[in-house]
């Protein structure tokens, strides 16, 4: 069965990445829709790889509700791909 077949498409990714940004809680869907509210959790909390200290994950799950019910969800997995900032070590003289 294809994602298109039981309602995952490209509009409803978009609007599951535009919720992540609001971040983890529920959120009213405003007008016309076929859900009412979009719920934002943390499937999995941030994680070192065992393989790799540089590298971290994190999965992050967005539902969609229509009247207390799930109708759909995406599951997002978040890594790091890269960091910066000021140095915190400074040479000693």
């Amino acid at each position: 069965m294809s994602d298109h077949a039981i309602g995952v498409t490209p509009i409803l990714l978009r609007r599951a990445a535009y919720y992540l940004t609001l971040g983890v809680g529920e959120h009213e869907i405003k007008g016309e829709s076929l859900y009412d509210t979009a719920k934002v959790e943390v499937s999995y909390p941030l994680t070192q790889n065992p393989e790799s200290e540089l590298e971290w994950s994190q999965g992050i799950k967005v539902s969609f509700y229509k009247s207390g019910r799930c109708i759909r969800w995406v599951e997002f997995g978040c890594r790091t791909v890269g960091a910066g900032g000021d140095p915190i070590i400074k040479e000693v003289k």
